[in-house]
Parts: C-alpha cells; structure tokens; sequence
C-alpha cells in the first residue's frame, strides 16, 4: 500500500469476470461449475530425445508452475512478452482482487497478465 498512487507498481479492482460474485467456483444458480484451464505458450523448441516441445504458463499459477509439454498438447501461438497494461501507460498494472488471493494462496508472485483488467 502507498500513500500517493502515482508511486503504485500495482492497482487492485474489481473484476466481476475474474474475481466473480461470491464463493470461487459458485454460479448464480448456487450449482458448482468447474473452472476452465488455460495455458499460454512461452517458447517452443526442439528436443533431440523428445521432439518439439512446448513451455506452457499456466493461467492464475506462478511462473514455478509453468511445464514443459509435447507440442501436439497445445494449441495456439508463440504469445508475445506481456507488457504493464495501465492508465496513460503510466507504467502500472491493473489487476483484479483475485491477483491478491493466488499470492497468498501460492505464496509466490502471480505473473500480473493473467489477471490485468484491460478497458
């Protein structure tokens, strides 16, 4: 926390999409639903023993999450490096409350583009 906001690395809000309206997992009509899984694709490379292989983040886990994978297990492309998405491009991230409870579920650092709020 800091006493003027333009020193921030970091704003918390709301997002109804990532952060829902109660309970994790909960939908409006009480039932559990299962959360989906995504990867992003870090590098690809080819292993002599393994064939091409692909890096995959693991969407809301720590980087000390992300694993090695048979390329043919993936879909989609090579992403681009995530850039600080804030207001003016004053250099800050803006992410949702949910960003705050995987560092203490995990106690690790998240990676900030899994939960930035992009207007």
């Amino acid at each position: 926390m800091v006493k003027n906001h333009t020193t921030a690395t970091h704003v918390v809000a709301d997002d109804p999409d990532l952060d829902g309206g109660g309970a994790e997992g909960d939908n409006d009509d009480g039932e559990d639903e299962p959360e989906k899984e995504y990867v992003r694709t870090v590098t690809v490379a080819d292993d002599p023993l393994k064939g091409r292989m692909t890096l995959a983040h693991w969407w809301y886990f720590p980087p000390s999450y992300d694993e090695w994978m048979d390329s043919k297990e993936v879909t989609g492309d090579l992403e681009a490096e995530p850039r600080m998405v804030g207001p003016s491009s004053e250099g800050r991230w803006i992410v949702s409350c949910r960003f705050i409870r995987d560092v203490a579920r995990f106690n690790e650092w998240g990676n900030e583009s899994d939960y930035a709020i992009v207007d």
